[in-house]
């Protein structure tokens, strides 16, 4: 299985427009494009080869393929972040074993100024835990040495080591309760659907119907495995360098005006000034992306659920404010337009109408195991994540993609700047926690309910 990562979190549109202005040369784009449309090709092949395989049988026994086969994937997916989980603790056990040592040492060092008769000023940022940064600026640098400094800004390294790791470890932890939820809830569907199907066929029938389930569970695993390899290469085939002087330029102001208007750290302005450059280039370029295309009613709807950006995840949860989990959060914000979702992500995946990747528009609910969010545009949904993480914007392909369902009108279409217009709006009213989630582009892949 191909790991896939949750991309950068919280896309700055309005950082884009006048700021980030890309010409691109004909001949490069016609080269992305030719290149696009033979991986586009692709995923529509493999697109065709699923719909082929479950069309074959009936409706029960192509739950049975697809729900075996998600039950698989998430026992994989929840290996391997035990497995992660298992080296960030052991890595960060060592980083608390290393900064003790430091801190000790300092500590002796201190004692040995006061031994002296010297009382550095520094001292007492160490010695009572505080401001550690403020020790190292330049107006207490006098009361330094050369090498009490290089000491002090190595237990500092140390400690940044430490909670960078905590935070890794905070994270893997919601991923790791997030995949024991979805496993859970996807075998519970198992069972359910195997109970169906003993009242369903009769006793000769049955042990030959799940018997070739299980098989075409395979074989619908690695069609599903290469259409999200295809769309992966899709999304790599439009990927912009941003390490030209030009897009360094653009970014680098795009951090100051971000900055200055939410008060974000830089390092978490840089990344979000980086993903909206990304996604300004993308756009402007003849490869495109998919979504270009979008109804008023989809814009409406993006607007409405950009709206509780930052809010809580809770598993089992519905309320937009108090918490929801993933399928809760869709089901509510369509509840909002008088169209009623289930509170399951395997019931959603046979709701609806089934589009293309390709046909995709904002509103469009894209659907994985035990997962689904809200298409927004340009490759991006939005969905509740995790404990960790909350209500947040998410690439698309952070997994497998099972299905993509429609529940609202296509009869509508306008341009795709009405979508891009809404997300711009709702994006520049929740700036702060949009640009502190672009930082988080770790190691978290969500899995939730």
């Amino acid at each position: 299985m191909k790991k896939m990562k949750l991309a950068a979190l919280g896309l700055t549109v309005f950082l884009a427009g006048s700021v980030f202005c890309m010409p691109v040369m004909a001949d490069d784009a016609d080269d992305a494009q030719a290149n696009l449309d033979a991986v586009n090709a692709s995923i529509a092949e493999y697109e065709q080869q699923k719909n082929d395989l479950l069309n074959q049988i009936d409706d029960l026994e192509a739950q049975l393929v697809t729900t075996i086969s998600s039950v698989k994937h998430i026992n994989e997916q929840l290996d391997e972040v035990s497995a992660k989980l298992s080296k960030t603790e052991e890595k960060l056990s060592a980083a608390e074993k290393d900064a003790e040592v430091q801190k000790n040492a300092m500590k002796a060092r201190i004692q040995y100024y006061y031994e002296n008769g010297g009382t550095p000023g520094w001292a007492a940022a160490l010695v009572e835990d505080g401001d550690i940064q403020a020790a190292l600026s330049a107006d207490m640098e006098k009361d330094m040495y050369d090498y009490d400094r290089q000491q002090l800004e190595d237990y500092s390294a140390a400690v940044d080591k430490v909670n960078e790791l905590k935070s890794e470890q905070l994270q893997q932890r919601s991923e790791l309760n997030d995949k024991k939820n979805a496993l859970t809830e996807s075998q519970n569907q198992l069972q359910s659907l195997l109970d169906q199907a003993k009242d369903k066929y009769s006793a000769e029938d049955y042990d030959a119907k799940i018997a070739d389930a299980y098989a075409k569970a395979d074989e619908y695993t690695q069609i599903i495995a290469n259409y999200n390899n295809a769309i992966s290469e899709s999304v790599e085939a439009t990927v912009v360098d941003t390490t030209t002087s030009e897009a360094q330029t653009a970014i680098n102001t795009a951090v100051q005006q971000l900055v200055a208007r939410t008060g974000v750290s830089e390092s978490q302005a840089k990344a979000a000034a980086t993903a909206a450059y990304k996604a300004q280039a993308s756009s402007s370029s003849s490869s495109g992306t998919i979504g270009n295309g979008s109804t008023a009613s989809g814009a409406a709807l993006v607007s409405y659920a950009e709206q509780f950006l930052g809010n809580p995840y809770v598993w089992g949860g519905t309320s937009l404010t108090n918490g929801a989990d993933c399928s809760g959060f869709v089901q509510s914000v369509y509840k909002n337009f008088g169209i009623n979702v289930s509170h399951s992500s395997y019931a959603i995946a046979n709701e609806g109408t089934e589009v293309s990747y390709q046909d995709a528009q904002a509103g469009d609910v894209f659907v994985y195991d035990g997962h689904v969010g809200i298409y927004v545009g340009n490759g991006q949904m939005i969905n509740a994540v995790n404990e960790q993480t909350g209500i947040a914007y998410t690439n698309v392909n952070y997994d497998n993609i099972q299905t993509i369902r429609r529940f609202l009108p296509s009869d509508t279409a306008t341009t795709s700047a009405t979508s891009s217009a809404a997300t711009s709006s709702a994006a520049t009213s929740s700036a702060g926690t949009a640009a502190a989630s672009a930082s988080a582009d770790t190691t978290a892949s969500s899995s939730a309910q």
